[in-house]
């Protein structure tokens, strides 16, 4: 149907299947998608979220399932960039996504879990050495545990880039 109605539409609908995959939720997984942008951020232990520039002071230590801003960062409705801020969550998962940018050169993004860099044994497939090299708005894998559990992650980008959305797996 969505080929027809781009067809119709003047657009090519293309051909064949596409080669994405999906995830299946981990069992155990209690966070919901969690956006950094003022039109949809919930659950911030900073309270409401406003465009703008803003230093948010320490990181706090966020609850369960929460998000907190430290630092100076710049919101917008769809996303945030840091100028030399934090990110906390308190996240309840077996894997952390991110969304991403780096908008003229890539930046690198700092990754703690549970108050320390994150071991290899458990970082994402884009955590390199303790960090991410963010190149590209996209999708970056941090974490990648064993099983579902409750952890604390602190992450730290340097000046310039840009988050949009958690995702949990």
């Amino acid at each position: 149907m969505i080929r027809e109605l781009l067809a119709a539409a003047g657009d090519d609908p293309g051909a064949g299947m596409s080669k994405a995959k999906g995830e299946t939720a981990s069992a155990g997984l209690t966070t919901p998608e969690s956006y950094l942008g003022s039109a949809r951020a919930r659950n911030f232990s900073n309270g409401t979220i406003i465009d703008g520039v803003r230093n948010f002071g320490s990181l706090k230590q966020p609850g369960q399932d929460e998000l907190s801003y430290g630092g100076k960062w710049r919101v917008s409705p769809e996303f945030a960039t840091s100028d030399g801020g934090q990110l906390g969550l308190k996240f309840g998962a077996k894997k952390v996504y991110l969304v991403l940018g780096s908008p003229g050169q890539s930046r690198k993004v700092s990754v703690e879990l549970d108050g320390v860099p994150i071991d290899p044994a458990v970082a994402g497939k884009d955590v390199k050495g303790g960090a991410v090299t963010v190149t590209g708005e996209r999708l970056y894998e941090l974490v990648s545990l064993p099983r579902a559990g409750d952890h604390r992650l602190t992450l730290t980008p340097e000046k310039g880039v840009e988050g949009y959305a958690f995702t949990f797996g």
